[in-house]
């Protein structure tokens, strides 16, 4: 699972949001959760192209200071509604580290937040939309109250998005680490020789550490990407093993001499 935290940016994270307070409450508890879980936080910054006060080096377009990333969380640009679209690099990304689960938050509910759901829907993604942890303002048809809860309410669930109380919300982010630790230990409990898990785990933090990963030494990081290498290091040592005995067995010495003489 992933935190995806969509343009909470300066120019646009202020009073004009519905339920502004509970919004940045909210989003602050699922990057603290998130974080504290080993869980990787992702930031996606909304570029509408230079001279528009809104891009790249404009204050504006800096995340806003409440959500403010760890220099190691990764941020990626987009300049359409949906994240997903293949400029962003977004989609790859997780589709390179085998994510299904995408939990989401930020603005707006009805323009960047329903894209991002939709496209994550139509991309085999699992969508988890927190409540009141997504907000927008007015606008010529609806109300930001109206268009939030049309969102959150009625086109999301069942359809495109699984949308849950924060409390779920925050479970979620807790059963995440926790089922990948019963996992690693359901493993250990199998097997009779602590040595590929040595070496599975010594390789998944090699591995975290080349990727400038969030949280890269967090224990759930690494049980997660010991589960993934694990069957490998399995395999080659099995093979090493059984190898190694064929060639230690008496009835292999001895056909191996007569054969020589």
């Amino acid at each position: 699972m992933v935190l995806l935290v969509v343009d909470a940016q300066n120019g646009i994270v202020d009073e004009r949001l519905y339920e502004f307070r509970k919004f940045v409450g909210n989003i602050k508890k699922l990057i603290g959760a998130a974080r504290e879980q080993g869980i990787e936080v992702i930031y996606v910054q909304h570029d509408d192209g230079p001279g528009t006060g809104f891009s790249i080096g404009d204050d504006e377009f800096e995340v806003y200071s409440e959500f403010q990333p760890m220099p190691d969380e990764k941020r990626f640009i987009k300049s359409v509604c949906s994240a997903f679209k293949k400029e962003s690099g977004l989609l790859e990304y997780l589709i390179a580290k085998e994510e299904k689960d995408v939990m989401i938050c930020g603005i707006m509910t009805d323009f960047c937040i329903n894209a991002t759901v939709e496209a994550g829907f139509e991309h085999g993604l699992h969508m988890i939309v927190p409540a009141y942890a997504n907000s927008t303002q007015d606008n010529e048809y609806m109300t930001r109250e109206q268009a939030y809860h049309y969102y959150n309410e009625f086109l999301w669930p069942e359809r495109y998005a699984d949308c849950v109380p924060m409390d779920r919300a925050l479970e979620l982010l807790k059963k995440c680490r926790n089922l990948c630790t019963a996992q690693f230990l359901f493993i250990i409990l199998c097997i009779n020789s602590t040595f590929p898990i040595c070496v599975a785990t010594f390789l998944a933090t090699r591995r975290c550490i080349g990727r400038n990963e969030s949280a890269a030494l967090c224990p759930s990081v690494v049980i997660d990407k010991v589960i993934k290498i694990l069957p490998d290091v399995l395999l080659i040592y099995n093979f090493c093993t059984s190898f190694f005995k064929v060639m230690r067995s008496p009835k292999y010495y001895h056909k191996h001499n007569n054969d020589n003489q």
